[in-house]
């Protein structure tokens, strides 16, 4: 993984669950953790342990793109998606590529969207998803519990069949 550091200093704070940095050789970095930024501004610091996800950009092209995409990702779906991951993690102990937390938060940003603007893009190859990988499904229906639950919003179960291709794809080459 990374090296452990004592705290970081924030560069640039996007919302209460996210913050730009620094790593331990002056390169940017983005922080995710439960309210690491809530009421705190540029230059105040963050203990390493509060951070959740930490993410390096390589490229710049990498680093305009997760710009942009974190700061419009409401701070509620990168919480959901921590949750989310945390379930699959646990129960299925296979760790996932750090880059979920932002594609599923994205994802379940547009599918709420979608739905309250009454619609919903079916999975074709449902049934084969929960066949082929049954207890990820039922983690990924447990995952739309959540939604439900902190969003009041009801996601079909075609939902949890995208939930489950999102971590496969970051599970990789663990599967």
């Amino acid at each position: 993984k990374f090296m452990q550091q004592k705290d970081y200093v924030i560069q640039k704070l996007i919302n209460n669950n996210v913050v730009f940095s620094l790593d331990e050789n002056g390169n940017e970095i983005i922080l995710f953790g439960k309210a690491i930024g809530f009421n705190k501004k540029r230059g105040d610091r963050i203990a390493a342990a509060a951070v959740i996800k930490r993410f390096e950009m390589a490229d710049p092209n990498q680093k305009n793109y997760l710009t942009n995409l974190v700061e419009t990702i409401q701070p509620v779906y990168i919480d959901l998606a921590a949750k989310i991951i945390s379930l699959f993690e646990e129960n299925l102990d296979i760790k996932v590529n750090d880059m979920m937390i932002i594609s599923l938060s994205d994802h379940l940003s547009n599918a709420v969207a979608n739905k309250q603007e009454g619609f919903e893009v079916p999975l074709d190859i449902l049934t084969e998803i929960k066949n082929v990988y049954p207890k990820e499904f039922r983690i990924a229906t447990e995952a739309l519990g959540l939604v439900e639950q902190e969003l009041s919003v009801s996601l079909g179960e075609d939902e949890a069949g995208y939930i489950v291709l999102h971590y496969l794809n970051s599970a990789g080459s663990q599967y």
